[in-house]
């Protein structure tokens, strides 16, 4: 779209999901969950970290990049129960339409 700012405010509520996620049931070291909690919140950012936005020029760049260092399976996760159902069906026709035409050297 045309909202420069969307991406990092879909970035933030990203981080804001897994960190409920993570902190409600992942085993972190000797602890969980939230018992650890500097743990819950570099897992979040780092998971929030890795959150391709953008145009679909800009998506495809970061997943191409992916692909050109050798990875062979990626988990595209556009499902979040903040995402209103016009929104996710709006996301996978655009992954399907204008991101993946865009990908070299997949299934091969």
């Amino acid at each position: 779209g045309d909202d420069p700012d969307a991406g990092e405010r879909h970035r933030a509520r990203v981080r804001l999901h897994f960190t409920e996620e993570i902190g409600s049931w992942f085993p972190l070291g000797d602890s969980f969950g939230f018992a650890a909690r500097e743990s819950v919140d570099k897992q979040a950012s780092r998971g929030a970290s890795q959150v391709a936005v953008g145009t679909a020029e800009q998506v495809a760049a970061e997943l191409q990049a992916l692909i050109d260092a050798g990875v062979e399976y990626l988990a595209l996760r556009p499902v979040f129960e903040f995402v209103e159902p016009a929104a996710l069906h709006e996301q996978l026709t655009r992954i399907a339409e204008d991101v993946a035409p865009r990908l070299r050297g997949l299934g091969t």
